[in-house]
């Protein structure tokens, strides 16, 4: 689908140098800015980690490492890992 919108010159001039600074043509950027506002996904959403998830594997992991034997290795080289 095709549209004409019409920015005030300051917001063009953003839109331009935040299209540039990441390698892309403005129409394909405002493009991919509107598919994410239209989705109810913020702009920089993709580009932010998720702490809470990352956190709660750091505790699990934490919790399963309590439950491991004193001096537990794990061989994960190359090596142990072909058949």
């Amino acid at each position: 689908m095709s549209i004409t919108i019409e920015l005030s010159k300051s917001a063009e001039a953003t839109l331009r140098q935040q299209a540039t600074a990441k390698g892309r043509d403005v129409a394909g950027y405002a493009s991919e800015l509107l598919e994410k506002a239209v989705s109810g996904i913020s702009p920089g959403a993709s580009h932010q980690p998720n702490l809470e998830a990352w956190n709660s594997f750091v505790a699990g992991m934490r919790e399963w490492g309590k439950k491991l034997p004193a001096r537990h290795v794990v061989d994960d080289s190359r090596e142990s890992m072909s058949s």
